[in-house]
């Protein structure tokens, strides 16, 4: 087992030669699951909104077609349930 002098010093070296970080290699990893989940929403037809902190919004705009009818007023409500 190599001592943590030699470990660090070839962590050094490696990251001198353009390896990854163990912090962007989370990054890198977490960038690449959320492009398969944007493409897959895109797909589908759904809007992908960039969120800060790498957040995404998924959004299905066939839910801007929908319309809440709701009754005019409570007596019209009341009719509603006991029909």
């Amino acid at each position: 087992m190599p001592s943590n002098r030699r470990l660090l010093a070839r962590v050094a070296r490696l990251m001198g030669r353009g390896a990854l970080t163990p912090a962007r290699a989370v990054h890198h990893r977490i960038a690449a699951r959320l492009e398969l989940q944007d493409a897959a929403a895109r797909a589908r037809g759904w809007t992908v909104e960039n969120r800060p902190y790498a957040g995404r919004s998924y959004r299905d705009p066939r839910f801007d077609q929908l319309t809440i009818t709701r009754p005019a007023t409570p007596a019209d409500d009341a009719q509603e349930v006991s029909a």
